[in-house]
């Protein structure tokens, strides 16, 4: 589950509150407090990374160093390629940039939460 207290601590850190930055993003108000029960959408997250300029790893609390074999078994699979064309077709990436640590950081950070947000599917 997301640290949500972390995120808004994020938040603040980087000289904005959950209002501000809500009203910003034309989000409803209290929307980041509600990740405490209903997980956001992945494009949420990127966006919210985006305007308080922290990294997506960073804000879902993920550690550097992400180990090649874990790459690579993420790589062998499709996902990183749609992960990779979301970000080209929502202008955050484009499609001659090498896919560095910090995207595969990014991508870790992002399918840990639609795992969980499928689990979260399951129980309802």
């Amino acid at each position: 589950m997301l640290d949500v207290d972390r995120i808004l601590s994020l938040i603040k850190e980087a000289g904005h509150s959950e209002n501000s930055v809500c009203k910003s993003l034309k989000w409803g108000n209290g929307a980041v407090t509600r990740w405490k029960t209903n997980l956001p959408g992945i494009d949420k997250i990127v966006t919210l990374s985006e305007f308080i300029n922290v990294p997506v790893y960073v804000l879902l609390g993920e550690s550097a160093g992400l180990p090649a074999e874990f790459k690579n078994k993420i790589a062998a699979e499709k996902f990183g390629g749609d992960v990779k064309d979301f970000f080209i077709t929502s202008g955050r990436m484009n499609p001659d940039d090498e896919l560095d640590d910090e995207f595969w950081l990014n991508l870790t950070s992002l399918v840990r939460i639609a795992v969980a947000f499928e689990k979260g599917k399951d129980k309802r």
